[in-house]
């Protein structure tokens, strides 16, 4: 257990990997991405700047997309050490092309208590609504595997669902994608895997109204409700197959 744990060599090689992997193709995901959102655990920072390398004076090919750091897609908080963040100076002399300014300066929400996987998923279903709430249109989430797994399948205002297609496919493409639709989609991240969602939110509507039976039994109608909208939407991430967007 190491405070603020980077990547391991092979960590490290996963992720370039996965640079290497779509920097070429066609069907790249990559393509068109404007915003990087990141956890900000180095870990995950340094991630995305290897599967998605940012551009620099010297590195005109890659992308150019604005990244920001949310501390809610942390990973599960609290006990481990690597689960515990820099103190943000310390990462912005590190990673000097992200945005810190939604984070503390110090980690305020690290505890020597482990965090619930309820509170964990509620930290999730948060930073997804920040995300609701951006005028970005293809976005590069990087975060780990518990909270994605704990917000995904746990929490009621999240729905996942299956929209994946191999459609058209070039031939060396199609086992890739036979492999994607037998993964069940609730299924945990992998190391440095790579998931593609179109995420859309509504907001669930509660009628206030008579609600009195009829003669037969069944509801009347109502003849004047009052619908009042909940302020915390249904987020619904329909899972496509990769590069399809």
């Amino acid at each position: 257990d190491e405070y603020d744990a980077p990547l391991t060599t092979l960590g490290e090689q996963q992720a370039q990997s996965v640079h290497a992997k779509y920097a070429k193709v066609d069907q790249n995901p990559f393509r068109g991405v404007d915003l990087v959102v990141s956890s900000p655990l180095s870990r995950a920072l340094q991630t995305a700047d290897l599967a998605l390398p940012p551009h620099t004076s010297t590195n005109t090919d890659e992308n150019n997309a604005r990244r920001i750091c949310l501390e809610p897609f942390r990973e599960i908080n609290g006990s481990f050490l690597n689960a515990k963040r820099r103190p943000k100076s310390e990462l912005q002399k590190k990673f000097r092309h992200w945005d810190f300014d939604l984070i503390t300066e110090e980690d305020e929400t690290w505890t020597a208590s482990l965090e619930s996987q309820t509170d964990c998923a509620e930290r999730g279903y948060q930073g997804l609504l920040v995300l609701t709430k951006r005028t970005e249109e293809k976005m590069l989430v990087v975060s780990h595997g518990g909270i994605l797994r704990f917000s995904m399948n746990q929490h009621e205002n999240i729905r996942v669902l299956d929209g994946r297609d191999i459609g058209e496919r070039e031939k060396g493409e199609v086992e890739e994608c036979k492999e994607q639709l037998m993964r069940d989609i609730k299924e945990r991240f992998g190391n440095c895997e790579l998931r593609e969602y179109i995420m859309n939110w509504s907001f669930p509507q509660e009628e206030k109204g008579d609600t009195s039976k009829s003669e037969n039994g069944h509801p009347a109608d109502v003849t004047s409700a009052n619908v009042v909208s909940s302020d915390r939407p249904i987020i619904t991430l329909t899972e496509v197959t990769r590069g399809s967007m």
